[in-house]
């Protein structure tokens, strides 16, 4: 299926922009447009991150075919492992969405 993420907040609620430089603490997602709690994976956030040439240059939205879901419940090792959702709550089920960013 296809899907949209807009940009999202990082800790402190910080919005994502043009205008800020990454900073120490503050993680910087996609969430899918809707509100669901599905978030753009880590390995395609790198291929954004790359494909863009940073985080001042990503897009305030991404429109991509989503290729996987990972579904996941927070937890502590979840945490630790996607620091970019650590915002969640424990026992908070959402998803990582692997895209397809070949066309981007």
């Amino acid at each position: 299926g296809g899907g949209a993420a807009a940009g999202g907040k990082g800790e402190g609620g910080v919005e994502m922009g043009e205008a800020l430089r990454p900073v120490e603490g503050v993680h910087y997602f996609y969430q899918a447009a809707d509100g669901q709690r599905v978030f753009v994976h880590p390995v395609s956030m790198k291929c954004l991150l790359h494909h863009h040439g940073g985080y001042l240059r990503l897009p305030q939205t991404v429109t991509a075919r989503v290729v996987e879901l990972e579904r996941l419940v927070q937890d502590d090792l979840v945490r630790k492992r996607h620091r970019a959702v650590e915002h969640l709550p424990r026992s908070c089920e959402f998803a990582l969405a692997e895209l397809d960013v070949r066309p981007l």
